[in-house]
């Protein structure tokens, strides 16, 4: 078993990770770029919008009811219509076109407020 003082410590800012070397107290600084990685492309579209993406931005996304097709607004982008699609059918492992009773979508917003 490794002695606790012998081991590294990681020290994270925005976008530098920082190795403390304990045992020399040497500092080496890694400088990283987070990357997104998801075998579902629709999901990482999702997230790669949401990373990029203002409060503003998701919250003048409109409102849809009960039976709506989102494909309809064709004001939405791409990972726009797949974050409302996902939303709209919980659960389901692919974004949906049409809103159904159970859709989050309203409700999810609410949380960006």
């Amino acid at each position: 078993m490794v002695e606790e003082s012998k081991l590294p410590i990681y020290i994270q800012n925005q976008n530098t990770l920082q190795l403390l070397n304990r045992s020399r107290d040497l500092p080496h600084t890694l400088y990283i770029t987070p990357a997104l990685l998801d075998k579902n492309q629709d999901v990482a579209d999702v997230w790669h919008y949401l990373l990029a993406a203002s409060k503003n931005d998701i919250l003048s996304l409109p409102d849809v009811s009960v039976g709506d097709d989102i494909r309809n607004i064709t004001t939405l982008s791409s990972a726009e219509r797949k974050l409302i699609g996902f939303h709209i059918n919980p659960g389901s492992t692919a974004p949906r076109n049409f809103v159904m009773k159970a859709s989050r979508w309203a409700a999810g917003k609410k949380y960006c407020k």
